[in-house]
């Protein structure tokens, strides 16, 4: 199996003749194929006769780029790194259900109206500092306390995105600080490690949407 520098595993995406042929029929755009390359993914970038993989190595840098296909391609970044994080969260730590939050924003994105918006705002979970001072996380372990934060943030990032990133231009920092919150321990010997699978779980989203290939989005939506 031929990986991608991301970790995204390019034999579970169909080959370059199959995008090609996707292409020429009508059923794939250039900008969606752009993404994909950007992403990583070797077929995408052979159509588009590209020989090196993405130039971006910082991970804010890259992911601050994915702004250039549109809000909804964002909130689905944001969400592929929540549900990285989804199975470390507590509720002892946080407020909200985190499943029914990411499956909230997960419907604006396939039907981006006001009403699933406000709902996903509704939502959204809270774990910005709670759970030092919350009574029920007492017996929580610091380190799994810490995974929950994190996890409560980045998913509560990813709700507030449909808001904030609704204009051009707003929202500059999002990205800074959604990174800033997927790295809440300092002394990780494995930080760039992880960031590679931070990024590894967002390209692997994204590219199959992009190259119409399935939609990781709807099918949990159709699972729900």
């Amino acid at each position: 199996m031929t990986e991608t520098q991301l970790g995204t595993p390019d034999a579970q995406f169909p080959n370059a003749t199959w995008v090609r042929d996707q292409l020429h029929a009508g059923h794939l755009t250039i900008d969606a194929l752009a993404l994909a390359a950007y992403c990583g993914h070797f077929a995408a970038m052979e159509v588009l006769e590209r020989t090196q993989e993405p130039a971006v190595r910082d991970n804010v840098v890259w992911a601050d780029g994915l702004r250039q296909w549109g809000p909804a391609t964002t909130v689905r970044a944001a969400v592929a790194l929540a549900r990285h994080f989804s199975c470390d969260w507590h509720t002892g730590v946080g407020f909200g259900d985190l499943e029914q939050c990411l499956l909230a924003v997960e419907q604006w994105i396939l039907c981006p109206c006001d009403n699933h918006r406000q709902e996903a705002l509704d939502r959204r979970v809270t774990a910005d500092g709670c759970g030092w001072g919350n009574r029920s996380a007492e017996t929580i372990p610091r380190r799994a306390t810490m995974k929950s934060r994190r996890a409560g943030l980045v998913a509560e990032l990813a709700a507030l995105a449909i808001e904030e990133l609704a204009a051009p231009g707003t929202f500059p920092n999002f990205w800074p600080q959604l990174w800033q919150a997927t790295l809440p321990f300092p002394w990780s010997k494995s930080k760039e490690e992880d960031a590679r699978n931070y990024r590894a779980a967002i390209a692997a989203e994204l590219i199959p949407w992009a190259i119409g290939f399935r939609d990781p989005v709807a099918e949990r939506l159709a699972d729900s």
